[in-house]
């Protein structure tokens, strides 16, 4: 399992159900990782100061997609993708004996 730090959505009764984003640690089974992509949209939620304060504007992002059988799950977490793909050993190849 890797960790790595999840962009989320945490909507609450208090704040009127308007989006506010917060920060959390995940782990990822690499395994089970489908794709990883940019995520613009969350660089644009950073530029609107939707995002927490702490991070640096020049953060990127990075969309995972994790199967999870026949519904998959998408995760945005901090990162751009070459180094979260590279924390994951996604870039590890495989040499085929035969």
């Amino acid at each position: 399992m890797i960790q790595l730090i999840e962009v989320y959505n945490a909507v609450s009764s208090a704040n009127h159900g308007t989006s506010k984003f917060s920060l959390r640690e995940i782990y990822v089974n690499p395994e089970h990782i489908v794709a990883a992509r940019p995520d613009l949209q969350t660089n644009r939620l950073m530029a609107e100061g939707l995002l927490p304060p702490n991070l640096d504007p020049q953060q990127m992002f990075t969309k995972l997609y994790i199967d999870r059988g026949q519904i998959g799950l998408d995760v945005i977490v901090v990162g751009d993708a070459a180094s979260i793909s590279e924390k994951l050993g996604l870039n590890s190849k495989i040499l085929l004996k035969g």
